[in-house]
């Protein structure tokens, strides 16, 4: 899930660039009460030139990047509210884990580091904390869920009324049949009578 980006550092570029424009930012997404965790590579050409500190900062406007926490290269560790900042030293790596995400945690960061005066530019990295969609809409999930519930149970059972009414229907119809017929049999198995002609005495 989390990306690890390698930046080696030009001499040039270090010393007489106050930016070290980095690879396209990172975006990483998690949501609200998450935490996540990324690492920044750096570069250190011997321990005259080592960096000072390394900074982990947000973007407030386009210019300004305001510090989260801090931490010495000789510190090791630093942990500022809910964000914390480790130096890997074997790695060459700054390890920054963020935990109990905030929506108002998304936005632009940057790590950075300072040498001989120069601010160096690590890593962008874009993060985008997304709302709990399922806690936050389940009142109104259930409600729907109830209502589909009972239209579902509305048409079985007018289902079933309909296919009773049919069942009554055809045994009506079969029982008329029937009892036409045996009253035409009845009428059919009957003699005739004829009428004897009168006498006279």
């Amino acid at each position: 899930f989390f990306q690890e980006g390698h930046v080696s550092f030009l001499p040039a570029l270090t010393i007489t660039s106050h930016w070290f424009l980095s690879p396209a930012p990172m975006r990483l997404s998690a949501k609200k009460g998450g935490s996540i965790s990324l690492n920044c590579s750096y570069f250190v050409m011997d321990n005259s030139r080592r960096p000072n500190n390394f900074t982990w900062c947000k973007m407030i406007t386009a210019t300004r990047c305001e510090p989260v926490v801090s931490v010495k290269f000789d510190q090791i560790v630093n942990t500022q509210g809910r964000t914390r900042i480790k130096i890997d030293r074997w790695n060459r790596v700054i390890i920054v884990t963020l935990v109990a995400l905030q929506l108002r945690d998304s936005g632009d960061y940057h790590c950075e580091t300072h040498l001989q005066g120069s601010t160096v530019l690590l890593k962008m990295t874009t993060l985008n904390v997304l709302r709990e969609l399922l806690k936050e809409n389940w009142p109104s999930l259930k409600r729907a869920s109830t209502t589909s519930l009972a239209r579902f149970v509305l048409c079985i059972m007018t289902g079933l009324l309909g296919a009773k009414f049919l069942t009554a229907l055809l045994i009506f119809i079969v029982a008329s049949k029937r009892r036409s017929k045996a009253t035409e049999q009845e009428n059919h198995g009957q003699p005739e009578q004829t009428l004897a002609p009168p006498t006279h005495r």
